[in-house]
């Protein structure tokens, strides 16, 4: 993994961009509802300081369904990309105006918990049509 990540910075400081999923996986049981974002993602975000943006969509269950080898169903898939945060480390600074340089793990936390609390209400809005 270290590996992996030393190769991920060289990429962003190289001007190089990066799309991180934070949820891991789907939630095969309610397709309206997030599942935990981890934070790791988003300690990257704050070390290169990333703009955070959410992305959103609905109808792609309806599309491919979880328990179908295939997929491929007609439907109406909809989605929303919004700028989050322009800037990871100032996000984390009003999250949490005590913390240092020092509290990557805690920034990460609280930026998880913002950007999820944030995309979950965007992805209501879609399913109630605004």
């Amino acid at each position: 993994l270290r590996d992996i990540m030393g190769k991920l910075d060289a990429h962003i400081d190289a001007g190089g961009h990066v799309a991180l999923f934070p949820e891991g996986s789907l939630n095969r049981v309610n397709n309206r509802q997030l599942c935990l974002f981890r934070a790791g993602g988003f300690e990257t975000a704050i070390r290169h300081d990333m703009e955070v943006w959410g992305w959103v969509m609905t109808g792609n269950a309806d599309c491919w369904p979880a328990n179908c080898a295939i997929g491929g169903a007609p439907c109406k898939i909809r989605g929303k990309a919004v700028l989050l945060h322009s800037s990871a480390r100032e996000a984390c600074k009003r999250l949490l105006p005590e913390s240092t340089d020092d509290d990557i793990r805690a920034q990460a936390l609280a930026l998880a918990q913002d950007v999820q609390r944030t995309m979950q209400g965007m992805l209501d809005e879609l399913y109630e049509g605004r």
